[in-house]
């Protein structure tokens, strides 16, 4: 890897690995809870928060300035995945 950044988040070594923050905009409070364990496992990635609509994306990602975003597909609010990202990309 060419990228120092990149290379130390793969690192073996935790101590050199550098954690990513994330958002995780999820509606089912069953994998509210689920994927934040599941990513967190890894060591590499923290969920920062978690959200059920595009709305409170928005509001978070100004809020806690993330390195990522995880998001349900198809969320109640009638939004996607596809929205959500899109709209964080024009907004920020």
């Amino acid at each position: 890897m060419n990228d120092p950044q990149l290379a130390s988040a793969f690192s073996s070594n935790p101590i050199d690995a550098r954690v990513w923050r994330l958002l995780l905009v999820e509606d089912e409070p069953m994998w509210q809870q689920a994927l934040p364990m599941l990513v967190e496992q890894s060591q590499v990635f923290k969920v920062v928060a978690v959200v059920p609509t595009m709305n409170e994306a928005l509001k978070a990602w100004a809020e806690v300035a993330p390195d990522g975003l995880i998001t349900d597909w198809q969320l109640a609010d009638g939004d996607d995945g596809l929205v959500v990202a899109h709209t964080l990309v024009n907004e920020f």
